[in-house]
């Protein structure tokens, strides 16, 4: 089987670096646009809002203005 380079859950542990830098940013867009899933669906799997303020959370992760809570 070949190595998946998108993890089952999107931990903050695989979003920083070893001295604890967030490094999320690309890694989010980038394993939501491999698994095919738009910035709601990704706000609601993750268990924020399905609104509106969902979308906007995982844009602003994905823009680095927000930076996730453990």
């Amino acid at each position: 089987m070949p190595k998946s380079y998108a993890p089952e859950a999107l931990t903050l542990d695989y979003l920083t670096n070893e001295e604890g830098q967030y490094l999320g940013r690309k890694r989010i867009r980038f394993v939501r646009q491999f698994r095919g899933l738009t910035q709601t669906e990704l706000a609601e799997k993750s268990g924020l809002s399905a609104d509106e303020n969902g979308r906007i959370r995982i844009s602003q992760y994905e823009n680095g203005t927000r930076v996730p809570r453990k």
